[in-house]
């Protein structure tokens, strides 16, 4: 062999080692990327879902009477409609990643303020917890359409987590604090250490990624000249209402039907994961049924009395009665999101 052919070949074969090394730093650095969009979409419920199982305690510690009390498990919701204008334009100016982190940092701020004793740190916390999640869920689906050539699947995982983690919340906020001794502000505090946990996630990934792609979710008022889209947009805020009303209240009428506290947070936990199963396996099933386009608005649309149904089974004193309807209640969200 010619040293000419032999330089050759030891060049192709290093060329080739450098590619597949390339190939496998990708990959490592996009498993990351997904690792950290799990662990931030697991904080954009907690502070939301968390303070449902502890509404008793806090009602009674504060002495807030019910119209109080429903203000402050709206103020969330309310702020997600009001801050998520804001986060396109917060995005351009600082960047995607730099955003995301920033909410993270305002999540756990939020949730560190709603523990100090004036009932006016527990309202305004509540507000900057809420406007800090309004950012994160504009801004973390489009980092994952930038980061990802095919989104699609992480775009599940994502929405899989966002459930996971109002399960989590609404299953071992009580539990927690009974173990720790701690009252309810104790408990809630626990869900900041999780933002807290999750910006040292994050921090690392942040501005990695191909910026040319997507930069930041852009304007899109032209949709509202769209009959679609106003459709698409009052079943999905139906959708919103269903789903925070049902964190909002149903521990406390569990409560008040009879269960402990900590079970009547379970059977929200149990609401919330099966919504999780069946946002992965409704689409799967809608495929093979064949009811997409018109066939799926009637899948949908036959999933909605399910939602009375587990309410009212929820409420009801029979032991079997509110697992089955907590069940219920969270595949018909599941199913109802995807197939409409």
């Amino acid at each position: 062999m010619s040293g000419t052919t032999l330089v050759g070949t030891r060049c192709h074969s290093r060329g080739r080692l450098a590619l597949v090394q390339a190939a496998q730093a990708t990959r490592g650095r996009l498993l990351l990327v997904v690792v950290a969009v799990v662990v931030v979409a697991l904080n954009q419920r907690p502070a939301v879902v968390g303070v449902a199982p502890v509404l008793g305690q806090l009602r009674a510690d504060t002495g807030l009477s019910s119209a109080l009390a429903g203000l402050l498990t709206a103020l969330p919701v309310l702020c997600f409609g009001v801050f998520a204008p804001v986060a396109p334009q917060l995005a351009r100016r600082v960047g995607l990643g730099t955003a995301v982190a920033a909410s993270l940092v305002l999540l756990a701020a939020g949730t560190a303020l709603r523990l100090l004793p004036p009932v006016v740190a527990l309202y305004a916390g509540t507000v900057v917890a809420g406007g800090a999640i309004a950012v994160a869920n504009v801004l973390v689906p489009a980092y994952v359409k930038r980061e990802f050539a095919e989104p699609g699947l992480v775009m599940g995982v994502y929405s899989a987590a966002l459930n996971v983690g109002a399960a989590l919340a609404a299953g071992l906020t009580v539990p927690i604090g009974a173990a720790l001794g701690w009252d309810w502000r104790g408990a809630l505090a626990v869900w900041g250490l999780l933002a807290v946990l999750a910006l040292a996630v994050w921090l690392p990934v942040a501005g990695t990624g191909r910026v040319a792609r997507v930069g930041a979710p852009g304007p899109s008022w032209g949709l509202l000249r769209h009959g679609l889209a106003w459709r698409v947009t009052l079943f999905l805020g139906m959708q919103s209402t269903q789903f925070y009303g049902l964190s909002a209240w149903l521990p406390t009428l569990l409560v008040d039907a009879g269960l402990p506290a900590a079970e009547a947070g379970l059977l929200l936990a149990v609401a919330t994961v099966t919504g999780a199963v069946g946002a992965f396996l409704g689409p799967t099933l809608a495929g093979r049924l064949q009811v997409r386009g018109g066939g799926s608005g009637r899948w949908s649309g036959w999933c909605w009395p399910a939602t009375s149904w587990g309410w009212a089974a929820c409420c009801c004193r029979r032991a079997p009665a509110p697992w089955c309807g907590s069940r219920c209640s969270g595949w018909r969200r599941a199913a109802g999101s995807r197939w409409g």
